[in-house]
């Protein structure tokens, strides 16, 4: 009988877990968004600079800027660079959210490398429940199937000691 319950239980705080999943993935979109806009305006700034200054690309006006002997202009050329970078990261991330599936969008999330993210996310994140069905039944069938994980041990150990107590009760011998 207790058993039953605190399978319920776990039921339950899986199911309210994994329907953060998807409001999780909303905030975290929202924030990555907002962040790919700013540093979109800013590569687009360096690309018209380096057309304005005929270099092919931006790429070619870092390399040049990296060739400099002030190191201030090298520094600059770097901190561009990592821009660049993070704009190619950000435009990925921007492409699983409009259009990768939920999973896809957690392991994107729980990456450890955007941990950062994550946390700056989670400060401004409040639990709720998903109001799209597609959610609500993937959540639910994620739930089940944690559920049925975390109990099958209790339960084939439990039936393993009821055999064995069966096998002792009918034993004669013993």
């Amino acid at each position: 009988m207790i058993s039953g319950i605190i399978d319920k239980i776990v039921f339950a705080a899986a199911l309210l877990a994994f329907f953060q999943l998807p409001l999780l993935a909303d905030h975290y979109k929202q924030y990555i968004s907002g962040y790919y806009d700013a540093t979109q305006i800013e590569v687009q700034q360096l690309q018209e600079l380096a057309q304005k200054n005929n270099y092919s690309d931006a790429y070619a006006l870092i390399a040049a800027h990296q060739r400099s002997n002030l190191p201030s202009v090298q520094q600059d050329a770097n901190n561009k660079l990592l821009l660049l970078e993070r704009y190619e990261m950000l435009t990925e991330g921007i492409g699983i959210f409009n259009s990768g599936s939920l999973w896809r969008k957690t392991s994107y999330m729980l990456n450890p490398t955007r941990y950062d993210t994550l946390q700056r996310v989670i400060t401004h994140f409040e639990p709720g429940i998903p109001l799209s069905p597609q959610y609500l039944f993937l959540c639910a069938l994620a739930a089940l199937f944690f559920n049925l994980v975390m109990a099958s041990p209790v339960k084939i150990v439990r039936h393993v000691k009821r055999k064995r107590h069966s096998r002792r009760l009918s034993d004669p011998t013993s």
